[in-house]
């Protein structure tokens, strides 16, 4: 995967860097707007730490992670270190966001109905997929073969798609008290969370997946291994086809 990375993004690669570098922007403003929020309603109380720890539980530590790494993939000099360090940052925070939330997930089971529950879901699930994928990028940055990878990355674009539709329809659902745009944007802020997950799922099947190039250079190859191969076995006639010819000819003469 490094060498994939180690070069700027082209193709599939550089187009869904650039998405993830706006639905994360996106992310950014609906934290703004959740500040906002809070701070208007509760003028006289809320100060610097209760930001910090909103910034914490709105998983906004792993969305700055993502961010750099989406703006690092062009703008990093130091290639190769900036990619092992960032896939370890995204995963630690990653991790750091879930595990609370597994840890209490049990206890949801009892008080939340069916319907809240898999909201609730919604938020743990991507981040746990997106944190074991990154961790199976980092142990597998040096192997040829990323099929455990490549197969993870599948597993968490899937269930992004899902959960991100559930996202949605569950703010259609239950939409916000105030129908202003501000309201609506808050209210989408786990599908988008859900979006900045999903682009990063995806360019990590992109940079574990071998380009088209490749796999038509190997075509090629075992095309002529296999050419040789057929001219060792079969031998080759032309030459007593000529000879048989020149004899015809004698013959007639």
């Amino acid at each position: 995967m490094e060498n994939c990375l180690a070069k700027k993004p082209t193709g599939t690669l550089k187009t869904w860097t650039i998405v993830g570098i706006i639905v994360s922007i996106l992310f950014f403003v609906c934290y703004v707007l959740i500040d906002v929020s809070y701070y208007q309603a509760y003028p006289t109380q809320i100060a610097v730490p209760d930001f910090i720890s909103l910034f914490l539980t709105f998983n906004g530590l792993f969305a700055t992670a993502a961010i750099v790494f989406f703006i690092g993939l062009f703008a990093a000099k130091k290639r190769n270190f900036f990619i092992k360090f960032m896939l370890w940052a995204m995963a630690l925070t990653g991790l750091y966001f879930v595990m609370p939330g597994l840890s209490s997930l049990v206890g949801f089971f009892g008080t939340y109905s069916s319907y809240e529950l898999l909201y609730y879901v919604g938020l743990l699930l991507p981040q746990t997929l997106v944190s074991v994928l990154l961790v199976s990028a980092i142990i597998q940055k040096d192997c040829e073969n990323n099929m455990t990878t490549n197969t993870i990355a599948w597993i968490s674009i899937v269930a992004d798609i899902v959960l991100f539709v559930f996202q949605i329809v569950y703010v259609f659902v239950q939409p916000p008290q105030s129908a202003d745009m501000s309201s609506i944007i808050i209210s989408l802020a786990g599908a988008i969370a859900i979006a900045v997950i999903f682009c990063l799922s995806f360019v990590i099947l992109t940079a574990t997946t071998p380009p088209e190039k490749k796999k038509k250079a190997k075509k090629l190859v075992a095309a002529a291994a296999l050419d040789d191969l057929v001219e060792k076995i079969v031998p080759d006639d032309s030459k007593e086809v000529k000879t048989a010819a020149k004899k015809n000819a004698g013959k007639k003469e």
